[in-house]
């Protein structure tokens, strides 16, 4: 009687949150009637599968299948976070960096970049399979971000492939307090946020390059940043004004980006890459609308305002509401190519490299 009650509690919390999610896309359905049949279609299909499949089955698991497929099905940003997932991103300012940056091919995502102190356990080019007992195939970045960060010194468990190897490995958070780097390379200062998790973090990052004259700032690592974070953020690196149009659910709609006149370099220039996603692809594409110089790479397009819809027993959905349609699925070009095996040599001496780059790009 109990395990009845919680399926039909289940399939109450289903519709609760299929009526939510689709009162944030209007335009899914023409007509009413056609949501509610669609609505009534999953629960009646939830139902039959607990009675008809061949095991047993709880209803959470029927459920979390298929809001990850419902996120799946709309785009490649909107997700489902389990109760674990979940509770990371409320208590994303204890949580560490993980080191770890990587791009999605053939449903799993693949590690682009390590930090030092992690290589010894993940290798660029490594495929991770499981995190957590969790298979990562299929899922967004958004989730297997949340698989990867937690508080320092918690162990993630991961299964991964090299090559035609498989291996069982355990990342250790305690050794990854990192919310950004600052070093001096060829005379400019080279900045790279990684885990801006708060306005605190922010600030502090702010401060200490705020008299430096030449900057480098490279987002090719840039692991979080809340997604509104990054309007304020970009203020402090622009010099002009700069209009973006952002498409929403409810329509079309234009914000101005004022900027604030408080660093004080004389020179900017921001690196990006394929692997610069979300946050620091929006950050790219209003810093070169307002003139400032991208070198590196083209960025992929995967970026957009999310919205997060939380549910009574701690999961949340998190889904696509907005988008800058000269941005999305385009990216953003850089003014001059350096591709990925060439940076080390670009950031001994930057403008030597760049002047030499344009003489051979004029003959």
């Amino acid at each position: 009687m109990k395990k009845k009650n919680l399926f039909f509690y289940s399939i109450a919390f289903l519709l609760i949150g299929a009526a939510t999610f689709l009162a944030f896309n209007k335009n899914l359905f023409k007509k009413k009637e056609a949501t509610y049949d669609s609505i009534e279609m999953v629960a009646h299909a939830a139902a039959l599968v607990k009675e008809k499949y061949v095991d047993e089955v709880t209803p959470e698991r029927i459920f979390e299948g298929a809001f990850l497929k419902m996120g799946e099905s709309l785009d490649f940003l909107s997700s489902y976070l389990s109760r674990e997932e979940s509770d990371k991103l409320k208590n994303i300012k204890s949580m560490g960096y993980s080191g770890v940056k990587f791009i999605k091919q053939y449903g799993f995502p693949i590690v682009t970049n390590v930090l030092k102190t992690l290589d010894k356990e993940v290798k660029k080019g490594d495929i991770i399979k499981i995190i957590n007992g969790k298979s990562t195939f299929n899922l967004p970045y958004t989730v297997v971000k949340w698989m990867l960060v937690d508080k320092p010194g918690k162990i993630q468990r991961v299964v991964l492939m090299r090559g035609e190897e498989r291996k069982r490995i355990k990342i250790n958070l305690k050794i990854l307090p990192l919310k950004y780097q600052i070093v001096e390379k060829g005379g400019w200062i080279l900045v790279r946020p990684l885990f801006l998790n708060d306005n605190k973090v922010i600030s502090a990052l702010i401060s200490k390059i705020r008299w430096k004259e030449k900057v480098l700032l490279d987002l090719r690592y840039l692991y979080y940043m809340p997604n509104q974070s990054v309007f304020k953020l970009v203020k402090y690196f622009i010099k002009k004004p700069v209009s973006v149009k952002l498409e929403l659910n409810e329509g079309p709609k234009s914000i101005l980006i004022k900027p604030i006149k408080f660093l004080k370099f004389k020179k900017l220039i921001v690196i990006t890459d394929y692997q610069t996603i979300e946050e620091a692809e929006i950050f790219s594409y209003i810093a070169k609308k307002a003139g400032t110089l991208i070198v590196g790479e083209k960025t992929p397009g995967e970026c957009g305002l999310m919205y997060p819809i939380d549910f009574k027993d701690g999961t949340k959905f998190i889904v696509l509401s907005g988008i800058i349609k000269e941005l999305y699925r385009k990216g953003v070009k850089p003014d001059i190519l350096i591709k990925n095996e060439n940076f080390n040599k670009f950031l001994i001496n930057p403008e030597k490299f760049l002047n030499g780059k344009k003489k051979k790009e004029k003959k």
